[in-house]
């Protein structure tokens, strides 16, 4: 953990309880940009945030964004709390072999019953970024 954070900052990083956004890729590169782009937006608008880059997770008051590549190998781990979930704009469903639609179909089982589809746009709205 950060020996630096004040007590709030402490608060955002271990609180594991609150809702989870998933963002899914099938670009490792794209998630990462994607979450330091969120970081980057959180920091400019004075939003208290903590990427973990370890485990591709942004880290905010309200939510927790988890990134997980379809090509990546913790599949379900780390978002068993998500009540949204989000493909990148970039990813095409449509155009998934067979072990890429088992690797979407795992990262899926792991979302709290009646998740929704949300886009890109939405994510930003949630974090109070638009």
């Amino acid at each position: 953990m950060c020996e630096f954070c004040d007590n709030e900052s402490k608060q955002i990083i271990d609180d594991r309880e609150k809702d989870s956004i998933l963002y899914i890729s099938d670009s490792e590169k794209e998630m990462r940009i994607f979450l330091e782009y969120l970081k980057e937006k959180m920091d400019n608008n004075g939003k208290e945030c903590f990427l973990d880059g370890e485990h591709d997770i942004l880290k905010t008051e309200n939510y927790n964004v988890v990134c997980k590549s379809i090509h990546g190998t913790l599949l379900g781990v780390g978002y068993g709390y998500c009540l949204h979930y989000c493909f990148s704009n970039n990813f095409d469903k449509s155009k998934c072999n067979d072990m890429e639609k088992y690797s979407m179909e795992e990262i899926l089982a792991h979302t709290r019953e009646g998740a929704k589809e949300i886009s890109e746009l939405d994510i930003l709205c949630m974090l109070g970024l638009v």
